[in-house]
């Protein structure tokens, strides 16, 4: 039997079984080589079965292709009749799968509809059960599919998961909805947000269409859960979560917050948030109150109100929400300030943080415990893990402690496991003649000792490995050296072996003199100490965009007379090893980019930095407007308020400048600057753009943009802040947005010669009586003794004070008659080597910190608790009628904090610490009052 087809010159014969054969055919549609017998309709199936075929041209047609009608009434375009091609007139795509169009097609020539034959296929059009549905979020009807076989490869609209399953679609627009997100309530009533039902809404209310969700805070498109009255929108995703599926929601009542909390099971990662009493990351089961944004992980949830605890076993500890004591705020186990719930002894005023509550076993009895001849005092307690907690160093080694350790709080001693399990006497080839004995600190040698030990400058503190009678000692770490090694990452073929006697040395790979047992290359003639030869041939450093390689000796062609260390602005002897980048020219000493602060001992060489590009911001664009040119943004959603921003392009007359501030850095606004409608934010526009990470020459982690619930410091200028900060998720580092503005060098318009970034230094600053800590950072001049720290380095130019009627300018050198070097508002003397606010006009001149005050970037209006007063006290600005102070008795200026209760109470800012246990005014007795409230139970269920 043979046919007539329009899509094929020659006749077709009927075959009712098909022989594959061996050869390639090649499908007149694509062109391209199938390993079998193709129909040539495109339907993506092999010819098996009954088909057509013209055997000269191979050409093959299944014979429920060949017999499909050249026009059909389909549903999927009801429009106009669909009419068979042979092939697409021109490269067109499929109205229902979005795939292009190879073989046989439907076609509509008037509406350029396009539809498979494959598509065309799916069992349900042989049927003919076609279930319509009007669905609110879209203007045509959808077509129910029950099995589309994975054709469709669009997201839900709604949800923009992949489709699987049951689909509804109307394919003349493309759009796509899961059978269950057509199911999904026009209103719901949400948990996390209990003022007011949410409406679904098919697009975000914002013009672009995107939106931040208030559950898992990411940016998002398709269908919403929106509040109208408070902008709250939520996800569909994160509405289908799995706590709504259960009917009646699990709420229970927590003694540490005023609200229910919500149990969550499992969230991925929706919450992307920290545990408001361990401040870690959430992940696993948790409880929440989403309305504040308290979360409790599940482990603090089930802490015990009262606990005995291995770190301090004279007394228990009773779990409070802050210090009792506001001048005893510090853990006494990690050395940081409280920001929320602690332990504490009332008896011995002992505070321990939950997160270092946490890193032991709350059972004494269960704690290992061991004696070690280096701390014979006390027993030492093994933690196996810990983070950010122990931020010290190894008694033995000198090392910072990271893995296992041992460790005394009392005396804050800890050792690395390692370090405790050293051999307390060993044999060793570098002295053969006694054993070597293993001694808690070096023996102390006269000025001018040629030993071993004083030639190598080991330090003054730390294990050693000693024979007295002979004055011969080595460190731990040499004596545990392999005679032979070949370094992973080295870009060296040959191994190196160990000297096995003392020799001074020049160390190739870093350039340093040195004395001791090092290693050998003797076929290269290198020599290598120690330290280095671990390190890896190439790096990638906080201070440089790009990776750098170590090098032995820099090319001639790249050599110029004198090269500078780009860390140090030492120089560097480019005969001997160091790190370079030959594409910026770059070049660094070897322990410049091996310190612990530059970097981190990753070996993470991606070429692109991705903290400097592509990284997402923390605000999206909603509306924009046209300056000349430029387009710019207009209205912008910010991840860290719930209203849109509007840009404000010059202060209202009712606007007072310098009440005023950015809710990111702090600092009084100034035109254009973005706004809310609703509430008291704004933003200035550096602070609207700023990115969710970077990195900071001052830290050699990424940094992650936080706004934090309470008043932290930051670690480069220590000022108090109360807005956005970029912090460190694994230490505990925080930094404010001003500070993390300045990269390693600045020009500072007072001083001649551009400044670097120095990790390391520890002095005075130039600019203000401030002594500056090791490895704090100031910003310092290669050539002269000027030193400028963060605080004075981010001072603003201009200041305003109410008895002058002008600004007051930064200034930094003083010439006047020394019988003038005083305050106008202290009216104390004024050193005139240092800066300070001058008005020319008026001739006042006054210390920065009178005039700008301790608490500059806090914003007014804060509220903050005080165990001194049993209100909440607000930070306030004034500068007429001034009040004293409860507890110094001196004028309160600038910023303070009072009481708007009608208690007539204020008080300096650094008088919240200074409070006396012995005053007439008492401290509230905080656990007798939860004891009271909450007897020996912990939660109740509402």
């Amino acid at each position: 039997m043979s046919i007539k087809h329009f899509s094929h010159k020659h006749p077709l014969v009927l075959i009712q079984e098909q022989s594959h054969t061996s050869e390639k055919a090649h499908c007149s549609g694509s062109n391209e080589p199938v390993d079998h017998e193709q129909c040539h309709a495109r339907c993506k199936d092999q010819v098996e079965g009954p088909s057509y075929c013209c055997t000269d041209c191979k050409f093959y047609l299944h014979k429920t292709c060949a017999e499909q009608p050249q026009e059909i009434n389909h549903p999927f375009h009801r429009k106009h009749p669909l009419t068979l091609l042979a092939h697409s007139p021109y490269p067109s795509v499929c109205n229902f799968c979005r795939n292009p169009c190879k073989g046989f097609v439907y076609h509509c020539s008037s509406c350029k509809f396009y539809l498979h034959v494959n598509c065309f296929l799916l069992q349900q059009f042989f049927v003919g059960k076609f279930s319509e549905f009007q669905h609110f979020g879209h203007k045509h009807p959808l077509i129910f599919i029950e099995k589309h076989n994975n054709e469709v490869r669009n997201p839900c609209s709604a949800c923009k998961e992949p489709l699987l399953g049951s689909i509804y679609g109307c394919f003349d627009c493309g759009f796509y909805l899961h059978e269950a997100c057509v199911k999904l309530p026009r209103e719901i009533n949400d948990p996390f947000h209990r003022k007011h039902p949410l409406k679904l809404l098919a697009k975000s209310s914002y013009r672009s269409g995107i939106y931040i969700c208030d559950f898992c805070n990411r940016h998002c498109g398709g269908f919403v859960y929106h509040c109208s009255s408070c902008q709250f929108d939520l996800h569909v995703k994160c509405a289908l979560h799995p706590i709504f599926s259960g009917g009646n929601i699990p709420e229970i009542k927590h003694f540490s917050h005023e609200h229910p909390l919500i149990f969550i099971e499992k969230h991925k990662i929706e919450v992307q948030d920290s545990c408001s009493w361990c401040e870690e990351s959430l992940s696993g089961p948790i409880y929440s109150c989403f309305d504040c944004g308290f979360h409790l992980d599940k482990k603090c949830f089930e802490l015990p109100l009262e606990i005995n605890h291995p770190f301090h076993r004279r007394h228990p500890l009773v779990i409070l929400d802050k210090p009792p004591n506001p001048a005893k705020d510090t853990c006494n186990f990690c050395r940081s300030r409280f920001w929320g719930f602690l332990y504490h002894c009332s008896t011995c005023g002992f505070n321990l943080h939950i997160r270092c509550a946490l890193i032991a076993q709350l059972n004494p009895e269960n704690v290992e415990e061991i004696r070690h001849f280096s701390h014979e005092a006390h027993p030492l307690i093994f933690i196996e893990k810990h983070s950010i907690e122990v931020n010290d160093s190894c008694i033995g080694c000198r090392k910072r402690l990271s893995g296992p350790i041992y460790s005394c709080l009392d005396c804050m001693f800890h050792l690395h496991k390692k370090c405790v399990e050293l051999p307390v006497e060993i044999n060793h080839p570098s002295h053969r003649k006694h054993p070597l004995v293993l001694l808690a600190n070096p023996p102390t040698h006269q000025k001018g000792c040629s030993c071993y030990l004083c030639k190598k400058q080991m330090q003054s503190k730390g294990f050693v490995y000693y024979c007295s009678d002979c004055k011969f000692g080595s460190m731990p770490e040499d004596v545990s050296l392999p005679r032979m090694t070949t370094p992973e990452n080295h870009d060296h073929e040959h191994p190196f072996t160990l000297v096995s006697r003392p020799i001074s040395f020049i160390c190739d790979f870093c350039g340093i003199d040195g004395y001791g047992t090092p290693y050998l290359c003797p076929t290269c003639d290198l020599v290598v100490e120690n330290d280095c030869i671990s390190f890896p041939s190439t790096i990638r450093i906080i201070r440089h965009p790009h990776k750098i390689s170590h090098i032995y000796f820099l090319p001639e062609k790249n050599k110029i007379e004198m090269r500078e260390c780009s860390i140090c602005r030492k120089n560097v002897n480019t005969e001997h090893g160091s790190y370079y980048c030959g594409d910026c020219n770059y070049i660094v000493h070897v322990h410049c980019a091996t310190d612990e602060f530059i970097w981190d001992r990753t070996t993470d060489l991606d070429d692109e930095d991705q903290m400097s590009k592509g990284a997402l911001r923390s605000s999206i664009i909603i509306e924009q407007i046209r300056d000349g040119e430029d387009l710019i943004a207009s209205k912008i959603k910010h991840i860290f308020h719930q209203h849109d921003l509007t840009l404000t392009r010059a202060l209202d007359d009712g606007l007072n400048q310098d009440d005023k501030s950015c809710d990111g850095c702090m600092q009084p606004i100034s035109a254009p600057f973005y706004s809310c409608g609703k509430c008291d934010f704004f933003l200035d526009g550096n602070c609207a753009e700023l990115h969710m990470e970077k990195r900071h020459p001052l830290h050699r982690h990424p940094l992650t943009l936080y706004k934090r619930k309470y008043i932290s410091n930051c670690k480069a200028c220590l000022r108090f802040h109360h807005g956005l900060s970029y912090r460190c998720n694994k230490c505990d580092f925080d930094i404010d947005i001003q500070c993390s503005l300045l990269s390693d060098t600045f020009k500072q318009e007072s001083h001649e010669h551009q400044l670097f970034l120095d990790h390391k230094y520890e002095g005075n600053c130039s600019a203000c009586p401030t002594h500056i800590a090791f490895r704090r950072g100031a910003f310092r001049c290669k050539y002269c003794e000027f030193v400028l720290d963060f605080k004075c380095i981010t001072l603003p130019h201009k200041a305003w004070y109410k008895y002058d009627r002008h600004f007051l300018n930064l200034t930094y050198t003083d010439n006047s008659d020394p019988n003038q070097h005083y305050c106008d508002i202290c009216e104390e003397e004024r050193n005139p080597k240092h800066w300070f606010y001058y008005c020319k006009d008026c001739d006042n001149s006054v210390h920065p910190e009178c005039v700008l005050g301790e608490l500059q970037h806090i914003k007014l209006g804060r509220t903050y608790r005080v165990s001194v007063h049993p209100h909440p006290l607000v930070f306030v600005k004034k500068i007429w009628n001034l009040p004293l102070c409860k507890v110094c008795g001196s004028l309160c200026k600038v910023q303070f904090l009072e009481c708007r209760s009608g208690c007539d109470f204020t008080i300096h800012w650094r008088c919240k610490d200074s409070f006396n246990d012995e005053s007439e005014m008492q401290l509230p007795n905080y656990e007798s009052e939860m004891q009271s409230l909450f007897g020996d139970g912990r939660m109740e269920k509402s």
